[in-house]
């Protein structure tokens, strides 16, 4: 099992809603993605989700104090006693490529929507540890970054 941490990154001009840039983020063709292998093209699943069933209101506010708490603990979720050493560097690594992410964030929103009954058949193999995903926006420098924090 693999833990991995994937950044998507958007630029915007302006000041549209915070569920007006959601919503471009999940129309994406780059967001349509199985979280399974390398990328290939946009498929009709979400990591573990079926599609349809991640909607702009399946996605709540939460504080950079939340997001961050989420990103540091996740590699640790069900641990060997015996990999502390490899913990520690995911730890280090996800704190330097996503702190600053976080940190600068006006507003930081996180996939809320349960797996139970939105996965699809699939799904089972992203995430035995967790599928977090968080959408940073920065108005400040027109950046929106989609974090997505899991295993396969």
């Amino acid at each position: 099992m693999y833990d991995w941490c994937m950044l998507l990154e958007f630029a915007f001009d302006g000041q549209p809603s915070d569920s007006h840039l959601i919503e471009a983020v999940l129309e994406h063709p780059r967001w349509r993605d199985d979280c399974m292998s390398p990328w290939t093209g946009p498929c009709e699943v979400h990591g573990p989700y079926r599609l349809e069933t991640v909607t702009v209101e399946g996605f709540r506010r939460c504080t950079a104090a939340e997001a961050w708490e989420v990103l540091i603990n996740w590699p640790a979720t069900d641990l060997n006693p015996w990999v502390r050493e490899s913990l520690l560097l995911s730890r280090e690594i996800v704190g330097a490529w996503v702190g600053p992410l976080v940190a600068s964030a006006d507003e930081i929103y996180q996939l809320a929507v349960p797996r139970e009954g939105n996965e699809h058949g699939a799904g089972w193999v992203v995430g035995a540890r967790g599928f977090h995903e968080f959408i940073a926006i920065d108005r400040q420098h027109g950046r929106l970054t989609v974090i997505i924090a899991t295993d396969d």
